[in-house]
């Protein structure tokens, strides 16, 4: 009873998924044929790279950063090509501007060391060990203790 509808249901699931394989494939290879005319202008090219609005969306504009900086004049000197490039991918967001972080504990303390008060001296509490083994086992402080063997 459910052959057919299996077969038809596993036959446009099998369609979207080479969809999305062909366009995962598009993009990672637009990036090194670029500047190759007939893959930027290819039909199938821009008809699965630009008429697919949940998976163009997906990859966060890097087809139209791409060929906006593709389209750059190439004769500007590095320095203004850079910042044109910046402008480029924040405005397209695909990289953002963050604040430095605060450096928290590198600053000195705003208490002077007159006023601030000292640690206390740490003592020392001589503590006696016999060789014989254990009968009953604890944890012992072991902060500050001197060991002398019996």
């Amino acid at each position: 009873i459910l052959i057919l509808p299996n077969r038809i249901f596993g036959f446009v699931l099998g369609i979207i998924e080479g969809y999305i394989i062909m366009f995962i494939v598009l993009n990672v290879l637009m990036i090194p044929l670029s500047s190759n005319d007939d893959f930027m202008n290819s039909k199938v090219r821009k008809s699965i790279m630009e008429d697919t609005p949940v998976l163009k969306d997906s990859f966060g504009g890097i087809n139209t950063t791409l060929e906006e900086i593709m389209a750059l004049d190439k004769s500007d000197s590095e320095n203004s090509l850079n910042l044109k490039v910046i402008d480029i991918l924040l405005k397209n967001k695909i990289v953002t501007i963050t604040k430095a972080a605060r450096p928290r504990f590198s600053k000195e303390p705003k208490v002077p060391f007159d006023i601030a008060p000292k640690p206390p001296a740490q003592e020392i509490t001589p503590t006696l060990i016999k060789l014989k083994p254990i009968k009953v086992t604890t944890t012992p402080d072991t902060n500050g203790v001197m060991i002398f063997l019996v």
